[in-house]
C-alpha cells in the first residue's frame, strides 16, 4: 500500500490527467502490443483516449499497459464501457485516500481557525475576558443563581424545607439521597 508523500499527496495524484496526445500514444502501444491491428478502426485511439483523460494519469497509464491493464482482461478489443469499468474499478482506492485527505485538510484549518480565533484584540486580554465572566455572573445572580462560596447554612436548610414541602419527603428519605462528588455541587 502506497503511503501519502510530501509532494503533494493522493489528492494531487488522483486529479493529475494525462493530455490527449498522451493517451492517444499509449492507447497506440497497448493496441500493437496486445491486440491484432486488423481490428482497431478509424476514431478508436481518439474515442478511447477521450475516455483515458478523464481518469487519474496513473490508473490510466496501468489501463493501458499491454501486460497488467485492461488487456490482461478482455480478449477483444475493449469497449467504451470495459474501459469505463476498469478504470472506476481502478480509481477507487485513489479517490477514497484524495477524499480522506481533502477532509483532514479541511479539519486541520478548521482546527487552527478556532485555535486562534478570539486571540486578538480585546478578546485576547484576560482582563477583558474577566470582566465578561463577571457581567454573566451577575446577570444569573440576578436570577437567583449562587456560585462557589456564596451558599448559606441557610440556603441548604431552605433547599431542604423546599424538598420536604414540594415532594413530601421525610428528612430520613433526604439524608438517604446520594451525594454528588463536590466538584457537580456547585456553580463555577
Amino acid at each position: 500500500m502506497k503511503h501519502w508523500n510530501q509532494s503533494g499527496g493522493f489528492e494531487s495524484e488522483y486529479s493529475s490527467r494525462l493530455s490527449q496526445l498522451e493517451a492517444a500514444e499509449a492507447l497506440t502501444k497497448v493496441l500493437a502490443a496486445a491486440f491484432p491491428s486488423n481490428y482497431v478502426r478509424d476514431g478508436y485511439v481518439g474515442t478511447m483516449a477521450q475516455v483515458l483523460v478523464k481518469y487519474p494519469r496513473k490508473v490510466a497509464l496501468r489501463c493501458v499497459d499491454p501486460i497488467d491493464g485492461i488487456a490482461r482482461e478482455c480478449k477483444f478489443l475493449p469497449t467504451v464501457a470495459e474501459y469505463t469499468n476498469w478504470l472506476e474499478r481502478e480509481s477507487q482506492f485513489l479517490r477514497r485516500i484524495s477524499d480522506r485527505e481533502s477532509r483532514i485538510a479541511a479539519q486541520l484549518a478548521e482546527r487552527e481557525y478556532l485555535e486562534h480565533e478570539g486571540r486578538e484584540g480585546d478578546n485576547a486580554d484576560p482582563e477583558y475576558r474577566k470582566r465578561v465572566a463577571e457581567k454573566f455572573k451577575a446577570a444569573l445572580r440576578a436570577k437567583g443563581m449562587k456560585f462557589d462560596g456564596e451558599l448559606s447554612k441557610d440556603d441548604s436548610v431552605a433547599a431542604r424545607d423546599h424538598l420536604k414541602t414540594a415532594y413530601d419527603v421525610t428528612d430520613e428519605q433526604i439524608d438517604a439521597l446520594p451525594s454528588l462528588p463536590s466538584s457537580w455541587q456547585r456553580a463555577r
